[in-house]
């Protein structure tokens, strides 16, 4: 599925949207092998806001967020440790946020969906 740039209001199944490999984590990986990918459901016309789907397989990796992020689990289990020590259990139903500067652990128990809205603004 293609990104649709676009005001309107849509809804779409976060199990149709089409997913590809994610860029930013490898040489991030820590254990296992996550796989992480990721597909968009929606982009604003100025590229500054993007709605998608996020998904990983069992595994860890680190990541540092670069941008204000909103997210819904949908599917799986995963447990993220911020910098800070904070510690935030993830699963289905579960919605929080992350924000620019964020350093993340990710340990991904089981394949993990999230519904997401990211604001680019802040990069």
């Amino acid at each position: 599925m293609n990104a649709p740039t676009t005001s309107g209001a849509f809804a779409v199944a976060t199990t149709d949207v089409e997913l590809q490999l994610s860029e930013q984590i490898p040489g991030r990986i820590l254990a296992g092998a996550p796989r992480p990918r990721s597909g968009l459901m929606w982009r604003s016309d100025d590229g500054l806001l993007e709605r998608g789907v996020f998904e990983a397989d069992p595994g860890a990796f680190s990541f540092t967020f670069g941008w204000e992020e909103y997210f819904v689990v949908v599917a799986g289990r995963a447990t993220v440790e911020l910098s800070t020590g904070q510690v935030l259990e993830l699963e289905p139903g579960v919605a929080g946020a992350f924000f620019p500067g964020d350093e993340t652990t990710w340990t991904i128990h089981e394949t993990f969906r999230k519904g997401f809205h990211c604001d680019l603004r802040a990069v």
